[in-house]
Order: structure tokens, then sequence, then C-alpha cells
């Protein structure tokens, strides 16, 4: 009787593995991990001829999006990012940076507000007016779009507690 037990718990560990598995994280590995020599975004606004061609990655909150035939240009206030590339949620004014994407980008997914990190390399900034200073362009190879964070409401103290007449 044990033999034929076997396959069976074989199988149950195999489809255990595989949807945990499905659990993990699905963002590009170039997102996750700091490329090497990463430049900061005041030193390539200093010299961007220099840093031309150099891979980064960057991330912040959208700003603005503007969809063209061929690409997507996203205008993005960069922030400084964790450990796993999520831009972080302080007020530290770094900058903004332009990130050309080959494809269309749905202006009601990718709205002002959402926080997105980027790899890709940076390119000759485009005109954007007379009125507006040159941004740095990235050539976006990969991105990654985060999930809004989702906090409870502050005036709660206790997670069970609830304020009276609110069951």
């Amino acid at each position: 009787m044990q033999e034929s037990c076997c396959p069976i718990y074989r199988i149950a560990l195999t489809v255990i593995f595989l949807v945990l598995g499905g659990c993990a994280s699905q963002f590009p590995p170039l997102i996750q991990q700091p490329s090497s020599g990463n430049p900061s975004l005041s030193a390539v606004q200093e010299d961007i001829s220099y840093y031309q061609g150099s891979y980064v990655r960057w991330g912040g909150t959208i700003a603005g999006i503007e969809n063209k035939k061929e690409h997507t240009i996203l205008e993005i206030i960069a922030r400084p990012l964790e450990s796993d590339g999520r831009p972080r949620e302080i007020n530290i004014d770094l900058g903004r940076f332009l990130a050309r994407v080959e494809n269309f980008l749905d202006p009601e997914i990718y709205r002002p507000g959402r926080d997105i990190t980027v790899y890709g390399s940076i390119e000759k900034p485009l005109k954007r007016g007379e009125d507006k200073p040159l941004l740095p362009l990235i050539q976006v190879k990969r991105y990654h779009l985060w999930k809004p964070r989702n906090y409870p409401p502050a005036y709660y103290p206790y997670p069970y507690w609830k304020p009276r007449g609110y069951y």
C-alpha cells in the first residue's frame, strides 16, 4: 500500500511547489536589482552627453503621460528606490526625467500619481518647448508599474475597533 501512496504525495508536492512558484514576484529582475554604476539623476542632469548610452534604474511618481503614434512619453518625478526597486514614499525633490516606452500605455492605468520604476539607456534629451527645461530621457527596456499602496484609515487606532454606529 505504501508504494501506491508515494506517487500521490509526489504529485501533491509538485502541485504545491507550482502554486507557490506562481505566487512569487513577477516583475523583471532588471527592476529588482540596481544596475552597476547607476548614476544619479543630478549627475546626469549636469552632463547628459557624458552619460548618454549608460543604463540606469530610476523610479518615481508619474507626473504626466503623452501618447504618440509609435511610443509613449512618461514624465516622472524621481524618488529614491527601496531595495526591491519600488520608489520610496518620501517627499524629496530629486528632479524629473522622461521615459520613452515603445508602445501605447493606457493613460487611465498609467495615470499621474502612480509609482513606476524603469530600466533603460540615457538618450539625447527631447526639446519640449522654449519655457520647459531639458530633462534626461530614458529609452525604456523594462518597466514596472507598482500597485497602489493601501493603508487602513488613519483614525482607526486598533484594527478591530470601529466607531459607534459603523457596524
